[in-house]
């Protein structure tokens, strides 16, 4: 009887292991999938609302503009020319490359790139 225990044992312990070893890989590629970027000029941002909005030419087929407004978390790399700055000082009209991931919310940044 104790001969089939111990193998059930192993094989269940191994399945389990398998299964928590692959779940934050499944959420990183999942998170991964779900982060989009954007390239364009900052039209507007708000310091104490944490927004920036980012005008971008749309890959439409045709010349067609759109602005997307993104929440900017508080501790969010924001770089401009190898260094970390904050949000206060990107200027609007600067040229911008945004990552970010879309929710049912207001999009959320992933990061900012300042382009000089």
């Amino acid at each position: 009887m104790y001969k089939f225990i111990v193998p059930l044992g192993i094989a269940t312990c191994i399945s389990i292991m398998g299964l928590i070893i692959a779940a934050p890989s499944y959420c990183q590629e999942d998170e991964a999938s779900k982060t989009k970027t954007i390239d364009g000029n900052v039209v507007s941002a708000d310091w104490e609302e944490s927004l920036i909005t980012v005008k971008w030419l749309r890959e439409s087929g045709e010349i067609d503009y759109e602005e997307t407004t993104l929440y900017v978390p508080e501790r969010l790399k924001i770089s401009e020319g190898g260094d970390a700055i904050g949000l206060m000082d990107v200027k609007v009209g600067a040229h911008v490359i945004v990552e970010y991931y879309e929710n049912d919310e207001t999009p959320t940044a992933k990061s900012i790139t300042v382009i000089e």
